[in-house]
């Protein structure tokens, strides 16, 4: 038990910059159903168990069943944050925003989508494509283009009011994680009522001037001004659930080929297998390490007595790297069959912007790759991380381009 003691100390208190892969090892293959008290919840470390609990009716996604779940403290709050058109166990609740999102979403296909992600790739690419010293590029790129492409698509103006957008999207993302600190997530519920209410307006707006939007779009599709309220949680849920995932898998990707000159050379070189080399670059090291089910009755797992309202935290990094699953798991191999990939999660929750994030990430990755020069070399000890362990993530990726 002190080998798994020490472990999970590693991957949730450990330096964020270590090879956690040893420890993750230990924990699926001695306690794959853990109970981590600095958590108060389950640690989920095998493929099968990850996978399943995804769309296990004796779990649900819905954060409200969470025996430490804190409302918002505001009526502002309650009405915007309280609500969850992708995670809400409420009748009809889940299919209506799904339904809503979809329709939205059925154009990502089309030559319009397609041209504004190029054209938002193409304006923070120009931007540092001749840079000297140090670039950061999640500051520069990573982060900007997703959160732009949103806001161009949802038909927030250029400007002053893109920045805003930006900036607010930045800090409503973090309302996903379970663990944040009641600060934080204050701060959190603050920026995401903010970006609620910059959304609705802009919704009115389009209620009586319909443009070619998401916005325009979704109230042409649904109730019009009677489901505003809506619209605008499903617009801030693709936000905070798609941009996210977007900034890590870029961030990591360029952190793997940089460290890595013979992928980067291959990819150069053989530009036809990037999605598949995007996959694994995601099977290896998931963008969203873990994601969050709560449990909605008692049940028992591998022996474990899940109590109801408990969390369990599914460690999808941990999961890709199931031997049982992934011959080699600990080894990037761009041969491999793109499959089994959790990232996106699965079944009902599947996450509904996955296509526009796989639509970014193949247009981003290109323009990067055609972009750094070939000495380019990643300052690894000048990396700032946010949190600890496998929770904590890069928020600057310091390149020296010259």
């Amino acid at each position: 038990m002190r080998e798994v003691e020490e472990a999970i100390a590693t991957l949730l208190l450990g330096d964020p910059s270590a090879d956690t892969a040893a420890a993750m090892a230990v924990c699926r293959e001695q306690e794959p159903v853990l109970w981590v008290p600095p958590l108060e919840g389950w640690y989920v470390t095998r493929f099968d168990d990850v996978r399943d609990l995804f769309s296990d009716p004796r779990t649900t996604a819905d954060p409200r069943a969470h025996l430490a779940y804190e409302a918002p403290v505001t009526e502002r709050g309650r009405h915007w944050v309280g609500a969850f058109p992708f995670l809400s166990e409420d009748p009809g609740t889940e299919a209506r925003g799904r339904v809503m999102a979809t329709r939205g979403l059925s154009r990502q296909g089309t030559t319009r989508l397609e041209s504004l992600v190029t054209e938002v790739v193409d304006e923070y690419a120009d931007a540092i494509r001749d840079a000297s010293g140090v670039v950061d590029l999640v500051a520069q790129f990573a982060a900007p283009v997703p959160a732009t492409v949103v806001s161009r698509w949802t038909g927030v103006p250029q400007g002053s009011d893109e920045a805003q957008f930006r900036e607010l999207a930045h800090k409503a993302v973090r309302g996903a994680s379970p663990v944040l600190t009641p600060k934080k997530r204050r701060k959190t519920e603050m920026a995401q009522v903010a970006l609620s209410e910059a959304i609705l307006e802009l919704a009115r707006k389009r209620v009586a001037d319909p443009r070619d939007d998401l916005l325009s779009d979704l109230i042409a599709a649904s109730g019009g001004e009677d489901e505003l309220d809506e619209i605008v949680r499903v617009v801030v849920g693709l936000v905070c659930t798609g941009a996210e995932t977007t900034v890590r898998a870029t961030t990591n990707s360029v952190r793997i080929l940089l460290a890595r000159p013979d992928l980067r050379k291959r990819l150069v070189d053989e530009p036809g297998i990037m999605m598949r080399a995007l996959h694994e670059m995601m099977r290896y090291e998931a963008p969203l390490t873990h994601m969050a089910r709560f449990a909605a009755r008692d049940f028992e797992l591998r022996g474990k007595r899940v109590r109801k309202g408990q969390l369990l935290l599914l460690s999808i990094q941990a999961a890709q790297r199931d031997p049982s699953v992934f011959t080699d798991p600990d080894t990037i191999d761009f041969d491999r069959e793109p499959e089994n990939l959790l990232a996106f999660g699965r079944g009902a929750h599947y996450c509904v912007g996955a296509n526009l994030a796989w639509l970014q990430l193949d247009c981003m990755m290109r323009a990067l790759l055609g972009l750094l020069p070939e000495n380019a070399r990643l300052l690894e000890d000048q990396i700032w991380w946010g949190g600890r362990g496998v929770l904590g993530r890069v928020k600057t990726l310091p390149v020296d381009f010259s």
